[in-house]
């Protein structure tokens, strides 16, 4: 197999849609570095914002660890430089050590996706060297409509206290906001909430479509957060803050 594409823009063209160019630098390289692994479908909240509703559904199944050996030696051998792991919620998984140092041990850098929610201190120690990144959502800019789009009332702590110990070990942290139509209003709150935490980087999304809802937000809302965006991008602390893609992490009905 090859995983030599052409351009995301040439691949639209295609047909091909934008969330399925599973890619680091949309539209700037030919190659695929990156793959992502749902390792589980277990998650301990039910954002409403969550394209797959994974707490609502509450799953209990774990990705096979001899279909994600072969699948990493085989990417491996194709030149993927780097594993994310998702989910769900895939600190969740006891056995989620094991993933990691697989993946270390051929040489991957690792990215973790996670909600911040299962990351204790003891984890988190027991975690470092293990990953290179992690990238942590951040839905809301305030406790209360943390509460409401995650369903759970110590979100906002749980959230933050992880943020800190990842800050405090330096280990490279992310926050991923899927931008909403409520959100969109809470972007000057986001600026002065992250304003004083320069080592992590934040990286708003746009909103993909879900069954049912269609247009998650409007083109005058998308114009909002563009000028919002291109308005703070002037200040040095925020001039490389882009818009990204909020990719699905599966688009089949078997993953493995």
């Amino acid at each position: 197999m090859s995983w030599w594409l052409p351009t995301a823009k040439a691949l639209n063209r295609l047909g091909v849609p934008y969330p399925y160019l599973n890619r680091i630098a949309c539209g700037s390289t030919s190659i695929l570095t990156e793959i992502k692994f749902e390792v589980t479908d277990r998650c301990n909240l039910a954002c409403t914002f969550c394209h797959q509703d994974f707490g609502a559904k509450g799953g209990t199944t774990t990705l096979d660890m001899e279909v994600y050996e072969r699948v990493l030696t085989a990417a491996k051998s194709e030149g993927i430089r780097v594993v994310r792991l998702t989910g769900g919620e895939p600190l969740m998984l006891k056995s989620i050590d094991v993933f990691l140092r697989r993946a270390k041990d051929l040489g991957f850098a690792v990215i973790v996706n996670t909600n911040g929610t299962a990351l204790p201190e003891k984890r988190l120690q027991a975690l470092k060297g293990l990953v290179d990144c992690v990238k942590i959502s951040l839905p809301a800019a305030d406790e209360q409509t943390m509460t409401h789009v995650t369903g759970n009332k110590i979100t906002w702590r749980r959230k933050w206290e992880a943020l800190e110990r990842l800050e405090k070990l330096g280990i490279n942290t992310h926050i991923l906001t899927v931008m909403t139509s409520e959100n969109i209003q809470q972007f000057d709150s986001f600026i002065r909430l992250l304003e004083p935490h320069p080592s992590i980087r934040w990286k708003p999304l746009r909103a993909e479509t879900q069954d049912g809802d269609r247009h998650p937000v409007s083109r005058d809302e998308i114009r909002s957060l563009a000028a919002q965006l291109s308005e703070v991008r002037t200040r040095k602390r925020w001039k490389d803050l882009t818009l990204g893609l909020a990719t699905p992490f599966c688009a089949l009905e078997n993953p493995s």
